[in-house]
């Protein structure tokens, strides 16, 4: 449904989330929602389970949402930024182990 991105953000509004543990949301659109529920997964892949099909899944999902973003929840903002920076600081520590060279294209061997 072409429509989803867009209506995600701006007429799906959540009262209350209560299933959601880590901070108490309350007024929230479906699309922050979203979003909070991909970097969550790709924060528990990252530290825990390390699988490329679901970190490039999840990413390819942000990536889909990411032109309709409007007015993301604050707490969705600060989640996505902390996401970023700590994926960089991964990143940048697997690039001087590589010898301050990236990966090789299309390299699925070592996980952010």
């Amino acid at each position: 449904d072409t429509s989803f991105g867009p209506d995600s953000f701006r007429r799906s509004n959540i009262s209350v989330v209560i299933w959601y543990k880590e901070r108490n949301l309350k007024n929230i659109s479906l699309g922050s929602l979203i979003v909070l529920s991909l970097l969550r997964c790709i924060s528990f892949n990252l530290n825990r389970m390390q699988d490329p099909f679901l970190l490039s899944n999840c990413c390819a999902v942000l990536l889909n949402l990411s032109p309709h973003i409007v007015n993301i929840h604050s707490y969705a903002a600060m989640r996505l930024a902390s996401v970023l920076v700590s994926s960089m600081k991964r990143y940048t520590v697997l690039v001087m182990k590589n010898g301050g060279r990236p990966a090789e294209e299309g390299d699925v061997s070592s996980i952010l």
